[in-house]
């Protein structure tokens, strides 16, 4: 803790306000940063938001190849995200009652933190890092909630500092933490995809005992979200996949969780050649279907992030998303957002406040299958050969 408040102090006595001069000009932050052993960084959201924070975690591990990089994560799906990951070493669960905090700070102590850096989704972490004995700590002096842009009471223990624009993605604006280092974000990639052989053995024998054979096209539909004012109407999705199936003869694969089966069932109604994997692909098997898909069609949620990592063709439907925050980082061509554009979009409510629901009504089945079928007319049925297992 003292060693974090000294650097603070150094930086306000020295009028060291950009983060060049402060890593430059105050001897402790330029030690530290010399030769960090540990690193930890706090991202504990679910499945969307760690992988939009992917390009982060590489351009971290690119700048500090040599130190322990753990990730404090919370939601299950973020966690599974990183599991096996070649980005990160270590990942800790962060629990929400104080036994637990305790916990985790008392573990992070024993491993004498070097740098302690903050996501733009986790404020307030601040403690968390004084608490395990952080010695440089870099963040967001302000960042967004639901009712604007809020600073941290902390903020001015910041040892370095990211700034969030609200016209950037937010994948964008975590990339400003590894640029506060001085790493190179400009020609930021995505990861390489990872999941092991035992993950696509099981999709394979899945997919074949279903009856889909090897070297058949598939669509993979995602239809479901945690809020329920980004879901669109079940009868929708199916008469798309019903168009689908007879204009282009491909198979349909539905993916959820298992709390999501009945609603698939619902979708898939009497047609049994279509698929319903709901509640039966880990993240590093629904990661190996859709490197295999020869398009992904669903609403703003964590399987649309994946596809736009595995370059996989994508169709997303968006109504009350936050576009400038979380479009979809997918290369020109092989993605297609439809977003009606409703006066009260964006909206963060979990049932529409207006009882109409117009921005996913207003998307109509015909312009959802227009965009596949221009899609699906650019992709190709087979395994990409750049995607491979780690």
């Amino acid at each position: 803790m003292l060693h974090a408040l000294s650097v603070a102090l150094q930086n306000h006595a020295r009028r060291l306000t950009t983060n060049a001069e402060r890593r430059a000009r105050n001897p402790r932050i330029a030690r530290v940063l010399a030769s960090p052993r540990t690193i930890v960084v706090t991202r504990q959201q679910c499945l969307g938001d760690m992988l939009v924070f992917l390009p982060t975690l590489e351009k971290l591990r690119e700048r500090f190849p040599e130190a322990r990089l753990i990730v404090l994560a919370k939601h299950t799906s973020g966690r599974e995200l990183l599991t096996g990951a070649p980005l990160v070493d270590e990942v800790l669960v962060a629990g929400s009652g104080f036994r637990d905090k305790l916990r985790v700070i008392r573990e992070l102590r024993r491993r004498h933190v070097d740098l302690f850096v903050i996501s733009a989704q986790d404020r307030g972490r601040i403690p968390w890092a004084l608490a395990c004995g952080a010695k440089v700590i870099l963040g967001f002096p302000t960042s967004p909630t639901r009712r604007g842009p809020r600073r941290d009471k902390l903020a001015s223990l910041l040892s370095l500092r990211a700034e969030y624009d609200v016209g950037r993605t937010e994948l964008e604006n975590e990339l400003e933490l590894a640029a506060a280092l001085g790493a190179s974000i400009d020609n930021w990639t995505w990861p390489a995809p990872w999941y092991n052989p035992a993950d696509a053995a099981q999709v394979a024998t899945v997919l074949r005992r279903r009856g889909l054979q090897t070297d058949e096209r598939f669509v993979v539909i995602s239809p479901l979200a945690k809020r329920e004012n980004k879901l669109w109407e079940p009868s929708r999705w199916a008469a798309v996949a019903r168009h689908l199936e007879v204009a282009t003869g491909t198979r349909i694969v539905l993916t959820g969780t298992a709390a999501d089966r009945a609603s698939l069932e619902q979708i898939r109604g009497d047609h049994r050649r279509w698929i319903n994997l709901a509640g039966e692909l880990s993240i590093g098997q629904l990661t190996y279907l859709l490197t295999r898909a020869a398009l992904l069609m669903t609403v703003d949620s964590g399987p649309m992030h994946l596809a736009a990592a595995l370059d996989t063709p994508l169709v997303a439907l968006c109504g009350p998303t936050d576009l400038r925050r979380w479009r979809p980082s997918a290369r020109r061509g092989r993605h297609a957002i439809i977003s009606r554009a409703s006066p009260c979009a964006p909206c963060h409510a979990r049932d529409c406040p207006l009882g109409h629901h117009r921005c996913m009504l207003d998307i109509s089945v015909s312009q959802v299958v227009d965009a596949a079928l221009r899609m699906l007319g650019d992709s190709s049925p087979a395994i990409r050969p750049d995607k491979r297992a780690a």
